[in-house]
């Protein structure tokens, strides 16, 4: 994969979610048509409040990352910290040794097992690795209103991962 990415992802790259709660350095984000919702630490409060759709770079450290040959895109567990998850190679940075995976939402993740590169790996594969704790959402923008105060903001009533997701 060649460096066409920038090295901390872009805003071609950005997931919009939307906020459920945050506190004490996280927030639980729903990924927009979807019942995924992500526990994702943050640097300091949003300046949103429940409702609200919040645009941001997911980034995280990546275990080994496998070639996998078929199969669709997810993050497990559905709620909670990603821990496990599978996608398609969008890009990456071979100088920040980053690849971008959009699993439904694009993940910025860098590579932390020394015998690979992102040099691997090539745009379009699908990929799946466990994402070590701590996964983060920066680079925040917020845009108010919508479904504030709903009960369950942006999520479908199933828990089936939609259709494009699997």
């Amino acid at each position: 994969m060649s460096d066409a990415t920038p090295a901390h992802g872009s805003p071609a790259h950005a997931s919009t979610l939307q906020l459920v709660r945050q506190g004490e350095g996280m927030a639980e984000l729903a990924v927009l048509g979807s019942d995924y919702r992500l526990h994702l630490v943050i640097d300091k409060p949003l300046d949103a409040q429940p409702g609200d759709r919040v645009t941001g770079i997911i980034r995280g450290n990546a275990r080994r990352v496998d070639v996998v040959p078929s199969g669709g895109r997810f993050i497990e567990p559905s709620t909670g910290r990603p821990r496990r998850v599978q996608g398609r190679a969008v890009g990456g940075s071979v100088h920040a040794g980053t690849i971008h995976v959009n699993a439904g939402v694009v993940f910025v993740v860098r590579l932390t097992d020394p015998r690979q590169s992102v040099s691997d790996f090539s745009q379009g594969q699908l990929l799946a690795f466990d994402v070590e704790r701590g996964a983060t959402l920066d680079s925040v923008r917020v845009t108010a209103g919508g479904t504030r105060g709903a009960s369950s903001p942006g999520i479908a009533s199933t828990h089936e991962a939609p259709a494009a997701n699997r």
